[in-house]
């Protein structure tokens, strides 16, 4: 499964509504692949992620639907 249709599908579990997307091949300047070492973070600051992707999209509905104007002007 896609990362994009692994997202949508997320989404779709936390909020109920499905999000549109289209399969299309990649952009100009896209790259093929993505890598990261997530070790540098816990060595220099003691962080390991913790959450899942449904707990990030959960969570930001639940935001979301909580401030559906967005953040308050200062």
């Amino acid at each position: 499964m896609s990362r994009v249709v692994a997202a949508a599908a997320a989404n779709l579990t936390a909020s109920g509504r499905a999000v549109p997307y289209r399969t299309v091949g990649r952009r100009a300047g896209d790259i093929a692949a993505n890598y990261a070492d997530v070790s540098l973070a816990h060595r220099l600051l003691g962080w390991r992620a913790t959450r899942t992707l449904h707990d990030m999209c959960k969570d930001t509905w639940r935001w979301q639907s909580d401030n559906p104007k967005g953040f308050q002007k200062s």
